[in-house]
């Protein structure tokens, strides 16, 4: 049987609660706007969320931004990427040119396929509570090609 990969996440903004960033923090304030143009397609908003996502990662996660062996993946999809997977897509080389600062080899992006959908509302769930969502199923796991999507 196969041992299951220890996962993290981190994000720059938590929707609905006030700003966390301080003075010393590269964190740009929230935009709104900016999110909006971002999940609706905009290149440009999407690569300034993720060189801020990138910087502020590496600056307070370094043990894992140096780590021997880094994976990334966005959303599960099955067809159509969302707003999530071209975020990726722009926040790997922002990782890599970080990891290659500290002769680290270049960060995976993998594709999540989506099997099926959870009832209700997935994203207002808990990461605790998203594990029963799933059904016990396992993702399907595959490297995106170089270039794919937007």
């Amino acid at each position: 049987m196969a041992s299951a990969v220890p996962t993290r996440e981190f994000a720059l903004y938590t929707l609905g609660n006030p700003s966390s960033a301080t003075d010393e923090d590269r964190r740009p304030p929230f935009s709104p706007a900016r999110y909006s143009r971002y999940k609706y397609g905009s290149v440009t908003a999407t690569e300034t969320f993720a060189r801020a996502l990138g910087a502020v990662f590496c600056d307070s996660h370094p043990e894992l931004a140096r780590a021997p062996r880094l994976l990334m993946a966005s959303s599960p999809y099955a067809y159509v990427p969302a707003a999530a997977t071209t975020l990726a897509r722009r926040l790997q080389p922002v990782l890599n040119a970080a990891r290659a600062r500290n002769g680290l080899g270049r960060v995976p992006l993998l594709r999540v396929d989506r099997i099926s959908t959870s009832a209700g509302d997935y994203g207002t769930l808990s990461a605790q509570d998203r594990d029963p969502a799933h059904g016990g199923q396992r993702p399907v796991v595959s490297p995106l090609p170089v270039g794919a999507g937007p």
